[in-house]
């Protein structure tokens, strides 16, 4: 008896190890409770300002993922701030309690962030930025990024866009600056034909600008902007309306030059230098028999020789030659030559 009681105990005590193996299977481990995603901007990288008209543009690129390396959804916000700092060496602490936190205007359109320079004309800025997620905890600072304000830069005025053989002359005038500053530039930009954004073109230091890139019988509209730049300088003015021109090709060619007459057995054999203009279309030959007036003979001849093999013999024979383009617009003739056919 004593012996059966002691083999149940054994059963029961197998069946309550089993069980509960079975029953840590079934419920499976449970680790340590995690910490809320706190949604920390990572730091702005490459912040940058310049100063437009009456306004300090900053760029930088808004990150987009967080110090856990999450995506950062929906808008954040912008803390951009700025200190004078003329003559000293970088204190982070010092920044931090002399910077102004400057009212943010974003343009949607750009991208790019706006203040007022009201109050810093003249003055050296150190700005940063940073930018708060989801969750309104901020980013750290960026590094700064020096700026020195000038007054606002008038834009040209008068600016004219006039067809020239050589490309469409854009022409200003430019009035003195309302501050000093580094090197003065114009920018001229350019909408053509088709192309619905304007593109910068040239940066001409003194007026007018000749494009040659423009082509003839296309649209073309021209603004144009005043640029200062040195070191950690870079105002630029207000942009002018817009200018608009069709170039017509009204311009002949160059004069033909060289003219050579030789006679031969039974033809005059004509030679001179070729033009050089890309739309040549070719050369038109004219003929003066004795004191006769000058002709045209043969049809447009598209290199630089001609053999007249219709020449009369025994009497003086003058040629003259006059380039075309492909417009139909015809040069001054090139200085005459005498030949005789025996």
């Amino acid at each position: 008896m004593r012996r059966a009681i002691q083999r149940r105990k054994i059963v029961l005590k197998g069946l309550l190890l089993v069980g509960a193996v079975i029953l840590m299977a079934a419920c499976g481990y449970v680790g340590d409770t995690l910490p809320p995603a706190l949604y920390i901007p990572i730091p702005v990288e490459d912040l940058s300002a310049l100063q437009e008209g009456a306004d300090v543009v900053v760029r930088f690129t808004m990150p987009t993922r967080s110090t856990e390396d999450l995506p950062l959804d929906g808008s954040l916000d912008i803390d951009l701030r700025a200190a004078v700092w003329e003559n000293r060496d970088w204190d982070d602490g010092a920044w931090e309690r002399e910077a102004q936190l400057l009212p943010v205007a974003v343009d949607d359109e750009t991208g790019l962030a706006r203040t007022p320079v009201n109050g810093f004309i003249g003055k050296r800025l150190l700005l940063r930025v940073r930018v708060a997620g989801p969750k309104k905890r901020f980013s750290a600072w960026s590094a700064p990024a020096a700026l020195r304000v000038l007054g606002p830069q008038p834009k040209p005025a008068g600016v004219s866009a006039t067809a020239t053989a050589e490309g469409v002359a854009v022409a200003w005038g430019l009035p003195e600056p309302s501050l000093g500053g580094g090197p003065r530039v114009v920018e001229v930009w350019r909408r053509q034909g088709a192309e619905s954004e304007f593109r910068l073109v040239g940066t001409p230091e003194t007026s007018p600008f000749v494009d040659e890139g423009s082509i003839f019988g296309e649209p073309h509209s021209y603004r144009l902007r005043t640029r200062v730049a040195a070191a950690e300088q870079l105002a630029l003015s207000p942009f002018t309306d817009a200018v608009n021109v069709i170039p017509v090709d009204t311009f002949p060619p160059a004069r033909p030059v060289d003219l050579a007459a030789i006679a031969g057995v039974s033809s005059i054999e004509l030679s001179w230098s070729r033009n050089s203009e890309a739309d040549l279309e070719g050369y038109r030959v004219y003929r003066a028999v004795g004191e006769a007036e000058f002709l045209p003979i043969g049809e447009l001849v598209p290199s630089s020789t001609y053999s007249d093999a219709s020449a009369p013999t025994g009497v003086p024979l003058r040629y003259r030659i006059t380039a075309l383009d492909a417009t139909g617009n015809e040069s001054e003739p090139a200085t005459a030559v005498e030949a005789t056919l025996p």
